[in-house]
Parts: structure tokens; sequence; C-alpha cells
């Protein structure tokens, strides 16, 4: 079955300078399922998406962390891939309900892009899921995200903007 996809741009205004003057952004497709929530970054450029069984949410910037797994994990993998012509690591997870009980998804997915490495500048991209399904679908999504590398940008725009209003 094949969804209808909308695609989510992001914007001049959102997008993440590194030391050297370089500027990148990204975007990423979902499904009309997906709805935009009110969310703001300190240090880099956050988003959050949610469906009835998926939270997607993005971090892109200078202090993205990549994937570990650890031991209080029920279940956690690790793998090196490539994605938007980037190195990237894979993070598989699953935990149980002792593990995290403020945490009602107990799959996860959580995808580190390496944008540019001599700055220090990831896109991390994370799915939290009911089941698996829906998060081998959410990771799906991730690996057809494009990172955008930007030219001739004024530098007065360096904060993410506010996100659109809900639709009611």
């Amino acid at each position: 079955m094949t969804l209808p996809v909308i695609l989510i741009v992001s914007c001049d205004d959102n997008i993440v300078r590194t030391h050297q003057g370089g500027s990148y952004d990204y975007e990423l497709s979902l499904p009309p399922a997906f709805v935009r929530q009110d969310v703001m970054g300190i240090d880099s450029k956050v988003e959050e998406f949610r469906s009835d069984e998926v939270i997607i949410s993005t971090d892109f910037g200078h202090y993205s962390s990549p994937p570990e797994c650890s031991p209080q994990f029920h279940f956690c993998k690790v793998d090196e891939e490539r994605i938007a012509g980037h190195d990237a690591l894979v993070g598989t997870f699953e935990h149980g309900s002792h593990e995290r009980p403020n945490e009602p998804k107990p799959f996860r997915i959580f995808v580190h892009v390496i944008v540019d490495r001599s700055q220090g500048l990831n896109l991390n991209l994370f799915a939290r899921c009911d089941t698996r399904r829906t998060c081998d679908d959410a990771l799906s999504y991730f690996r057809r995200v494009k990172v955008l590398r930007l030219t001739n940008l004024p530098v007065e725009h360096l904060a993410p903007p506010a996100p659109p209003p809900k639709v009611k």
C-alpha cells in the first residue's frame, strides 16, 4: 500500500551554519498523518511531528550525539550506513515496560547523520513507535532525508521560525 506523502521543507530561516560560514538544511518527507508540534531548540534546529502511532523528532546542530547501546534496553543495536550521501549510524532500540515507565512507546529508531565532521555538525532523527513495523516505516522516511548545502544566505537568518498554526 502506498501512502500519499507531504513534503515538509525547511525554509531559509531554519538553516544551521558551521563556524566556517557553511550553511546546511534538510528536507524530510512524511505522510500527511504526521502533525507538526510546537517545539523550540536552544542551540540547534529541532522539529517534532506526531501521528497516532509514532513520534518523530529531529535535532540538527553542533551538539547532536550519536546513538549508543546501554544495558537498560531490552534490545539495542547500532549499524553504520550511508544516508543522504553522508556517514550515518542507525540505532534500533526496544525497552521493556520496567525500563522506561514514563515512555509509553516501546520501540525507537535513532539515526545520526554526520553532515560536516570537521565542524561537528550532525542531523539526528528520532522515532518513538508503538510497533516495530511503524518504526520500520519511520526508518524508511529517515533514509530518504535530503541534506542541503546552501550558499549565499544572509547571516541574520539563524533562528528557526515558529511552527505554522495548527489546522482545526
